[in-house]
């Protein structure tokens, strides 16, 4: 799978790749071509269509939403549907809460939000690890989803889920290893070129400020930790382990960048995101860090 990226348009929670490469989720259209995208996870693209006309405005939300959604899931190591998964939106609150995955790993709804909002959604499978994907709804995802839509009858966005051995083999490659009862982080940064953030250094921090988890990043060479490493690899990618369930900010410090959230929560401090764990689960999102640092 390949990364798909086009400016800082996260949409909703997309999912990162640890098979072959780590790799931010893409959306793609029937097609076969990529519309726009961004990543983090989740770059938008879609598939065909219109919507009902909801133009942004600056009252920090859309009016007359009603966006089309098709949503893929499949295993992050084979690339084979997930049928019969469910998939449940935790923020913001709407109904039907939960929907479950066809066949072809597939479920098609719509958004009806109008809201600027953060995004949580689950992704719970017998078989699976469960999994959080945070992102965002906002003017620049609002306007990303509306140009796809010009052309394609529903936004696209695929979602990759792990095992537990596959997370388990994965963390160990750091000289971790996970513990039962905590949850697990994977973040990808991406700098402007659209290319994963080098010397990127990440903190997992709780209310008081202190550090939490086990840090380790991915190596630049292959898909495996490096517990050498105390900072981003041409990977961009960090993994922390060990988390208690709990909701946590994550800081990134580069040298010469600032970084924003991409399939992240949002927030308006540069360089911060929050991020929600739970217990036996993995939280997904990335941020794009593509200003220069002040």
């Amino acid at each position: 799978m390949m990364f798909s990226m086009h400016h800082r348009q996260p949409i909703l929670p997309c999912t990162l790749l640890i098979a072959g490469v780590l790799a931010a989720c893409s959306s793609t259209s029937d097609k076969g071509d990529d519309t726009t995208g961004t990543t983090g996870t989740t770059g938008t693209t879609g598939t065909t269509g219109t919507t009902d006309s909801a133009e942004a405005d600056d009252s920090g939300e859309a009016d007359g939403v009603s966006i089309p959604l098709r949503l893929t899931f499949s295993d992050g190591v084979t690339g084979v549907p997930i049928a019969d998964a469910e998939f449940c939106a935790v923020l913001p609150a709407i109904e039907p809460a939960c929907q479950t995955s066809d066949a072809a790993g597939m479920i098609e709804t719509t958004w009806e939000t109008a809201e600027y909002t953060d995004v949580l959604s689950r992704l719970t499978h017998p078989d699976y690890l469960t999994m959080l994907y945070t992102g965002r709804y906002e003017q620049d995802v609002h306007d990303g989803w509306t140009t796809a839509l010009e052309s394609n009858d529903a936004v696209s966005i695929g979602y990759i889920a792990f095992t537990p051995a596959m997370a388990a083999g994965y963390i160990s490659t750091g000289d971790v290893t996970i513990e039962a009862g905590t949850g697990m982080a994977l973040y990808w940064m991406v700098s402007a070129d659209e290319s994963s953030l080098e010397g990127a250094v990440i903190t997992l921090e709780d209310a008081s400020g202190a550090a939490v988890g086990d840090v380790r990043y991915q190596s630049g060479a292959g898909v495996t930790l490096d517990p050498t490493l105390t900072a981003t690899s041409t990977a961009g990618v960090t993994a922390i382990a060990n988390i208690p369930p709990g909701e946590y900010t994550l800081r990134v410090t580069h040298d010469s960048l600032t970084c924003l959230p991409g399939f992240a929560f949002s927030s308006e401090i540069p360089n911060v995101t929050t991020v929600p764990v739970e217990a036996d689960s993995q939280t997904i999102g990335n941020l794009f860090c593509g200003t220069a640092a002040e």
